[in-house]
């Protein structure tokens, strides 16, 4: 499920797209509305949004609002719905993930479409910030697995084409990727991706190696209370 922020000062507004929403059969919840800029942020934290419909300000742009939400949450889709579509191209300077814009007055088959390609793109893209403050933007399906590293207290996201160390724990990536039911705990120190499995071999009484497609040359853990997980 996808959840949505609206923020506009126009309550009318507001009250109009989340009307459409909510007539609509998709995967999108509004969980929350705000009127004015100084409550997005603590909106965000609160409901757990994963994106967010914004009015554009035409006095101060969109530009400072994106990087503050970037900043809380790398993942965040944004949509800006305006009358001055000229101020969407500030949002290319920041590493916010805007799908489009809805030019006011908006139509409820805009809107429509508007909602379509946010499915397709929440379904299938996630975002990890590494150690160095670079996001990248990756296909779910080429994550393999994620390990935790205790001894330097760090995240390693293990991807088909790539290796990311992260500054986060485990429970932060697991909140990232909580829209994804097909990554799970297999070890207090593993969150695997179900679909990249290519098999489980035995190891010890407590835990079996569990090996990825691809002939990923890295293997993660499962222990054996926690195999049903993962069968």
């Amino acid at each position: 499920m996808i959840r949505a922020i609206i923020g506009d000062k126009n309550i009318k507004a507001i009250e109009y797209l989340r009307t459409i929403i909510n007539e609509l059969d998709c995967n999108i919840k509004v969980v929350g509305e705000v009127t004015k800029k100084d409550q997005v942020l603590d909106t965000i934290i609160r409901t757990n949004a994963n994106l967010m419909f914004m009015d554009i300000d035409p006095e101060c742009g969109c530009l400072p609002l994106s990087k503050a939400i970037v900043e809380i949450c790398p993942n965040m889709i944004i949509i800006y719905t305006t009358v001055y579509p000229q101020f969407c191209l500030e949002a290319l300077e920041s590493n916010a993930i805007v799908l489009g814009y809805l030019l006011k007055p908006f139509s409820k088959e805009m809107v429509v479409s508007c909602l379509e390609k946010i499915s397709r793109y929440a379904n299938n893209k996630v975002i990890i910030k590494d150690k160095y403050d670079i996001y990248h933007y990756l296909n779910i399906k080429d994550i393999y697995f994620v390990e935790y590293e205790s001894h330097i207290k760090n995240c390693i996201v293990h991807c088909r084409a790539k290796i990311i160390h992260t500054t986060g724990t485990l429970l932060n990536i697991e909140a990232i990727l909580r829209d994804h039911t097909f990554f799970v705990r297999s070890h207090k120190s593993y969150l695997i991706n179900k679909l990249n499995i290519d098999r489980i071999i035995p190891y010890n009484n407590t835990s079996d190696i569990i090996k990825f497609k691809h002939n990923y040359n890295k293997d993660a853990l499962v222990t054996k209370d926690k195999l049903s997980n993962i069968l």
